[in-house]
């Protein structure tokens, strides 16, 4: 204790707990720290009296701890789950802030590890477009208040799946290294929709493009991760409709739910949400009412008067195809048995001939084995089928003339063809992603492109509706149509929404038209 004369004083020390002064009564002492926590602000205070009563008291404050053993500590923030990002979407881009907490003074640098295998890449802006070049000697600013921190915070994209961890490492004044981690996974994100299964159980197709009043409708996802179908939040966003979630046989939870329309118009949305995603798979379900359109059945029979089918089969073949058309409110039924033709003259016939017009050019005509079959029979307000042996003229399996309600049908067609010619039926068209003369350009690009789809209704990228991954190509769409033109092992899919493609009688692989291939492009009457 100093000042500038030398009057004659008593001096008093003293100290916070746990310090002490060794010369109490002197005008110097020393200071001896007996206990020591992690850190302390102390205070020592030395009063002086002088002769005359007047006192003079002074507190000095000092930090201890600062340089020795602080009690830093450090947190990284991660979400858990990582969706991978595709098409370079902005909500696929995920936060990872790191902050140090020190109650004293402290200007740690902090670095950032990370392992994984999940090609996981880093940025400085929530926009991911500036690059991060490292993770090291991050700065983080003084810290002076006690409980104070210093926040960090950079973004990341996860281009695959797989899993990740963190690692923040700091080192103390000390010199002693410490680190604290975090790991996530990087998951395929929920959002693949399943629209080309059947549930045979309930004689329906999965992810249907309506909801039908009176019957409920299954829906379906798919995803790749390490997580369970029970994590799966099955809800109703909007519209006069329950969910309930779907079950094995064992009443363990699977990827399906069970949506019922509770009123008889309207539009209902459906979520199926994991964690706390921004993008989540919504069905978008239109309500109709069931409607049911008759079916004739005529089957020729060859000269030992043999049909070329049966009841039995033409029933199988209807059965499935109402399998398909629930999904846009459609239910085909045959309106009495099916009756035998006794003409083998039309066991096999021929779709086309070639005819001679005014002008002297060639044009393709339905043959004249078509109109004379359809001329055995009286048109009756129906779709009338026709069941032959075999059709030639390029071997087709079956055909429709869409003006006469009639539709051709050889007995060497699958399940589907039925199905398909129906399409035909109610007004919609063929697409394909190839043709005679090549690949549709196109054809192997990403799906949500906006030049091969229709965004706003079924394959669109907006929050209203799930998408599929980027792995699925405009191609992979064209071929999981019920109404893909080539194929009869081919999709069951009746889409929202329009689709690009090549027509049947396309003649450029460049050109794509938005073909009616769709349940908006049902017609309203037969």
């Amino acid at each position: 204790f100093d000042c500038r004369t030398e009057p004659v004083a008593t001096y008093s020390w003293s100290a916070s707990p746990g310090i002490s002064v060794q010369s109490p009564n002197a005008k110097t002492t020393a200071v001896s720290i007996d206990s020591m926590p992690s850190w302390a602000v102390a205070s020592v205070s030395v009063t002086a009296a002088f002769g005359t009563n007047t006192l003079v008291s002074v507190l000095g404050g000092m930090t201890y701890g600062t340089n020795d053993v602080p009690e830093l500590s450090c947190s990284i923030a991660v979400q858990n789950v990582h969706f991978v990002n595709e098409g370079g979407r902005p909500e696929r881009v995920y936060p990872v802030s790191v902050a140090l907490y020190s109650p004293v003074e402290t200007n740690c640098l902090v670095s950032v590890e990370h392992e994984g295998n999940d090609g996981a890449l880093f940025w400085a802006d929530a926009e991911a477009s500036q690059p991060l070049q490292s993770l090291s000697g991050i700065a983080l600013s003084a810290v002076t208040e006690q409980g104070g921190g210093s926040p960090y915070t950079f973004y990341m994209t996860s281009p695959s799946v797989g899993s990740g961890s963190f690692t923040a490492i700091f080192s103390l004044p000390s010199g002693e290294t410490r680190g604290v981690g975090k790991t996530y996974c990087a998951i395929e994100p929920l959002r693949r929709l399943v629209c080309n299964e059947i549930d045979h159980l309930r004689a329906c197709v999965f992810n249907p493009s309506r909801l039908v009043y009176g019957r409920p409708a299954r829906l379906k996802v798919d995803a790749v991760g390490n997580y369970a179908p029970g994590d799966v939040l099955w809800r109703v966003v909007s519209g006069p409709a329950t969910v309930s979630r779907g079950e094995d046989r064992f009443g363990t939870p699977d990827w399906t739910a069970t949506v019922t329309a509770t009123s008889p118009g309207g539009e209902v949305v459906v979520e199926a949400r994991f964690n706390e995603d921004a993008i989540q798979p919504r069905f978008v379900l239109p309500i109709v009412q069931m409607r049911r359109i008759p079916i004739a059945a005529y089957v020729v029979c060859d000269s030992n008067n043999v049909g070329a089918t049966t009841q039995t089969a033409i029933e199988e073949k209807l059965l499935f195809a109402n399998e398909i058309w629930q999904q846009a409110g459609i239910e085909f039924y045959l309106s009495g048995e099916a009756v035998e033709l006794n003409c083998p003259q039309f066991y096999d016939i021929a779709q086309v001939e070639v005819r001679t017009n005014v002008n002297g050019r060639s044009e393709i005509w339905p043959s004249a084995d078509v109109y004379a079959l359809m001329n055995l029979v009286p048109p009756e307000g129906c779709v009338r089928t026709f069941w032959v042996n075999s059709i030639t003229n390029g071997t087709p399996l079956a055909f429709t003339l869409r003006d006469t309600q009639s539709v051709f049908l050889s007995s060497g067609i699958n399940m589907r063809t039925l199905t398909h010619e129906l399409g035909h039926v109610v007004g919609l068209k063929d697409i394909y992603d190839y043709r005679p003369i090549g690949v549709m350009a196109g054809v192997n690009d990403p799906a949500y492109m906006e030049c091969f789809d229709d965004v706003v209704h079924d394959w669109g990228q907006e929050s209203q509706r799930g998408f599929y991954p980027s792995s699925i190509t405009h191609g992979d769409l064209i071929r999981s149509m019920l109404m893909y033109g080539y194929d009869s092992q081919a999709g069951i899919d009746l889409p929202s929404g329009r689709l690009r493609g090549l027509h049947k009688k396309s003649s450029s692989l460049v050109k794509k038209d938005f073909l009616p291939v769709g349940v908006n492009n049902v017609a309203s009457q037969q």
